[in-house]
């Protein structure tokens, strides 16, 4: 009996030793993984005709969030001549026809030569997502003003926009994303969403406000018009029946409209929005806009995303 407890000690420690070993050579190799540089390549998603202008946003600011907590990670921003928005006689890589911040070099001060990393599909949706219904307003808007600087063309655009038409004035802004948004979201019809603004006009008391609407459904546009021909506003962004980022052969003029509108949004004092990759951007940018969420998610994404963190306000239900 003796002998057995004897045994039976010497196989629990050599399982321990071994366990033990196997431990730190993981934490050896995570040591190593962290030290050693790391060049992440993003370029266009060969899905949906390479992804909505913001679907593309968040997959970028995914992996900024990832660029922000691992100082071995550079990342490299490069469409390579694919995506709904290139447009051969302005250059190869269409991110840059907008934004001035194609690489981001890591922080490792290291001459090795970094492992490169394209990534996959798969990963580019997922980490879109990630940063869609996870990240935090305040921490996504942090990340935006410390790594991505939108042209000044653009900046200047909105700017003069904003002072013929929203200057001094309490902004209401609305996005309404119709078209082929139902796929992903339940439907809003008209009556949601002007009881929802009905509603929040009646909150705001006796100010002067303007309405900011950003929309892609031309009847929207009309209808909003002829209950509010004095307080509506909106860019001559194009529009149709269709889904623009498809339909749309004007490839960076639909990208730059969609840009100016996500933009604009983001000096509402109060934002009225479906569910959309836009609008939520536009929530990013200005974190202490109110939001009142028309819809979310259809049943089959959002019981995905639940299972997979906490949802974030643009996101979660009531």
């Amino acid at each position: 009996m003796h002998a057995l407890k004897i045994l039976t000690r010497q196989l629990k420690n050599s399982f321990l030793t071994k366990l033990l070993l196997i431990l730190t050579c993981i934490a050896s190799m995570n040591a190593l993984h962290a030290k050693y540089p790391r060049e992440i390549l993003i370029d266009s998603p060969l899905y949906v005709g390479g992804g909505g202008f913001f679907h593309n946003f968040n997959i970028i600011l995914g992996y900024l969030d990832l660029y922000e907590r691992y100082p071995n990670i550079s990342i490299t921003i490069d469409m390579r001549d694919e995506g709904l928005y290139y447009e051969p006689s302005k250059g190869s890589n269409w991110w840059s026809y907008y934004f001035d911040i194609l690489h981001y070099p890591n922080r490792l001060n290291s001459v090795k030569r970094p492992i490169l990393k394209r990534i996959g599909d798969h990963e580019k949706g997922s980490i879109g997502n990630a940063a869609h219904y996870y990240l935090s307003r305040k921490y996504a808007k942090g990340l935006i003003d410390k790594y991505i600087k939108v042209k000044q063309e653009i900046l200047d655009e909105v700017e003069s926009f904003y002072q013929r038409n929203l200057k001094d004035k309490v902004v209401v802004g609305i996005h309404y994303r119709g078209t082929d948004k139902h796929l992903e979201a339940c439907h809003v019809d008209y009556d949601m969403l002007t009881a929802a603004l009905t509603k929040e006009l009646r909150a705001l008391g006796d100010v002067d406000f303007v309405i900011f609407l950003a929309t892609d459904e031309p009847s929207v546009v009309e209808r909003l018009s002829a209950s509010y021909p004095n307080r509506l506003v909106y860019t001559d962004a194009e529009r149709m029946q269709e889904p623009v980022h498809y339909a749309s052969n004007k490839c960076y003029q639909k990208g730059r409209d969609a840009l100016v509108d996500m933009l604009l949004l983001a000096k509402s004092k109060i934002i009225i929005r479906t569910n959309s990759n836009l609008g939520a951007v536009s929530c990013y940018y200005n974190p202490d806009m109110k939001i009142v969420n028309l819809n979310y998610m259809n049943d089959r994404l959002y019981n995905g995303a639940i299972k997979n963190g906490k949802l974030n306000e643009l996101n979660k239900k009531p």
